[in-house]
């Protein structure tokens, strides 16, 4: 038998701090050593509101495409609504949420009611903080 060469990047995440589940006994030191050559900490969504709009934009355009539809936009009161919610299942969760809600639309707005119940009842008077304007690239990279 001859050994194949082969080049492998591990690329791991996680939603927990490592570096104190390793002291606390619950991770092995040895793999965290082994795996954290390089560390990128994310931030949750619900610590980045300002990010809602623009990727339930992206995520609407790219649902439209998917699922041959054609919801245009967001009304104000769903994306305060999707802005006020935690969300978390971070990006994942609001990618479903509006892949879920352009399915269920039955006109060319996706507003509220079309909103999954957890986050439609949702019920506050701050009013709208955030409104779409329109799209942008999430590949630019004047954007990170």
């Amino acid at each position: 038998m001859k050994p194949i060469l082969i080049d492998v990047r591990v690329i791991a995440a996680t939603n927990r701090d490592l570096t104190l589940t390793v002291q606390e006994g619950g991770f092995r030191e040895d793999l965290f050593h082994r795996l954290n050559l390089f560390s990128v900490n994310s931030p949750a969504l619900r610590e980045r509101i300002e990010d809602i709009p623009i990727l339930a934009e992206h995520f609407l355009e790219h649902a439209n495409v998917s699922f041959g539809r054609s919801v245009q936009s967001i009304s104000s009161d769903a994306m305060h609504r999707l802005i006020e919610y935690r969300w978390p299942g971070n990006v994942r969760e609001l990618k479903n949420t509006i892949e879920r809600s352009v399915l269920i639309a039955d006109g060319n707005i996706l507003i509220s009611k079309y909103l999954p119940p957890h986050i439609s009842r949702q019920v506050d008077d701050k009013g709208p903080q955030i409104v779409t304007g329109g799209t942008q690239d999430l590949n630019d990279p004047a954007r990170v």
